[in-house]
């Protein structure tokens, strides 16, 4: 959950700023332009969001679950706990292989353990592409 938190507050950022641009307003004509351009299709608190911020927000979800993995687990110190404790790995030498192995174990599992929170991030976003889904909303 924690890279999900991270993912939505850096996904409303852009949309918070913008809002505060083009309230106070600005003398250059790009940045105004900028912030219009932000306001109208990156935010993420309506119902129907843009495929921009949809993807940006899946993108961010998928790096924080990278970030906070390799903040967390250290694989070298993993790698010495296994050994110091008379442990290890079938078919893996102690030491470095070891460490390029949890390494490499620790990358798919944030690949493929970032791409499913991701999913889950924005199922709900996705479900408004789904014909029979906007038809049952638009009954009730």
């Amino acid at each position: 959950m924690i890279p999900i938190i991270f993912a939505i507050a850096f996904t409303s950022f852009p949309y918070l700023a913008a809002q505060m641009i083009t309230k106070v307003g600005t003398n250059t004509v790009w940045v105004m332009n900028l912030a219009q351009w932000i306001e109208a299709n990156f935010n993420i608190y309506v119902q129907n969001p843009s495929w921009y911020v949809t993807v940006f927000y899946f993108l961010l979800i998928v790096f924080f679950t990278f970030f906070y993995a390799i903040i967390q687990f250290n694989p070298e110190r993993i790698a010495d706990n296994i050994q110091k404790r008379g442990g290890f790995i079938p078919s893996v030498r102690p030491g470095v292989e070891t460490v390029h192995y949890i390494n490499k174990i620790l990358m798919h599992l944030c690949l493929w353990g970032g791409i499913g929170l991701g999913l889950l991030g924005i199922y709900s976003y996705l479900m408004n592409y789904i014909p029979f889904i906007q038809q049952l909303v638009q009954s009730l």
